[in-house]
């Protein structure tokens, strides 16, 4: 699918600051404060070759305004479907050894206080292992200055036969005991066209 230039993402400071700026993400995008909540969910099982819906439900307590939902996937994660709204820009990671361009998915639109925002676009998995779907929202006054804003993650296991998806406040990190057999790399497998993209 070919995607067009955002060009317009007015809480982009939000957006760096939640995607490459861990530190800090529990001051700027976990705050107590914040009146906006987003959830996600993915059905059926995300196993590696199904195309799923991930479903992403935003509301937000107090505030009224220009709003911005985004998410942004591994590359094993492709996107398949979903509405026109949804653009695609483009920001350069500079977190990582060498900087690289990560793609993340944005719709724009007024966001009423207290009425659910519900958006379900199509994905695959395309390769077996663990990773991310990093979530957020935003709200922008009528001099485009974000006022809320929140930020969280799926965390998903995907194996050929078999997925979990799991919310970044269930999500634990566990070190293997000293000694014992590491885990295998899952082998690749060979999913559709459609699945890839790459029809």
């Amino acid at each position: 699918m070919r995607f067009h230039s955002f060009k317009s993402i007015r809480p982009q400071f939000i957006i760096l600051l939640c995607l490459f700026f861990p530190s800090i993400l529990l001051v700027s995008c976990r705050s107590a404060s914040s009146t906006i909540d987003i959830k996600g969910e993915i059905e059926p099982d995300s196993i590696v070759g199904e195309i799923v819906t991930l479903r992403i439900e935003v509301i937000s307590e107090k505030f009224s305004g220009d709003g911005e939902v985004y998410f942004q996937m591994n590359d094993e994660i492709n996107f398949v479907a979903g509405s026109p709204e949804w653009q695609e820009t483009l920001v350069t990671d500079e977190t990582s050894t060498e900087p690289q361009m990560r793609r993340i998915l944005a719709w724009q639109g007024y966001i009423e206080a207290n009425e659910p925002q519900i958006h379900e676009v199509s994905i695959c998995v395309t390769q077996p292992g663990w990773w991310n779907i990093i979530m957020g929202a935003s709200i922008s006054d009528s001099d485009a200055k974000v006022i809320d804003g929140i930020r969280s993650d799926l965390h998903i296991v995907s194996m050929a036969d078999s997925a979990e998806v799991i919310p970044s406040s269930e999500y634990e990190v566990r070190q293997p005991p000293l000694g014992s057999t590491p885990i295998p790399t899952p082998e690749p497998v060979t999913v559709s066209a459609e699945c890839s993209g790459e029809n």
